[in-house]
């Protein structure tokens, strides 16, 4: 990926490719939350690819992408062409 942050169009749009192409990873931490607050892996990734990002952040050395439905959020990040899903919540 490029130095500079995507565009939020570009973030939700390479999300949803990463998704179809299985060039994604769930960070730990995501896996945690996912267990503590009874949400899956599908329900993710259907955030992601019906969501639409909504912020964009510089955040410990990376861009941060927030990615939400009216239900659910992501945080997701790129690593070399990699999705990275950082953490997710219900609202």
């Amino acid at each position: 990926m490029e130095n500079g942050p995507l565009s939020k169009d570009d973030a939700r749009d390479w999300a949803a490719v990463a998704f179809q192409t299985g060039w994604f990873t769930f960070s730990e931490h995501c896996m945690d939350q996912l267990a503590d607050r009874n949400m899956t892996e599908i329900d993710v990734q259907n955030t992601v690819q019906y969501g639409k990002c909504t912020e964009v952040q510089f955040d410990d050395g990376e861009w941060c992408y927030k990615i939400e439905t009216k239900e659910m959020a992501v945080i997701v990040t790129f690593d070399a062409d990699e999705l990275i899903l950082v953490t997710a919540w219900r609202k």
